[in-house]
C-alpha cells in the first residue's frame, strides 16, 4: 500500500525533473551557441 501512495508523487517529481533537464538543455544551448558561431 505504501508503493501505491509514493507511485504518484515519483511520477511527478520524474516529470518535473525531465522538465526541468529540458530547461537546463535549452539554456546550456543558448548560453554556448553564441561561442560556436
Amino acid at each position: 500500500m505504501n508503493v501505491m501512495k509514493m507511485k504518484i508523487p515519483n511520477y511527478c517529481l520524474i516529470t518535473w525533473l525531465r522538465g526541468q533537464e529540458n530547461l537546463t538543455i535549452y539554456f546550456a544551448f543558448l548560453l554556448l551557441y553564441p561561442s560556436l558561431v
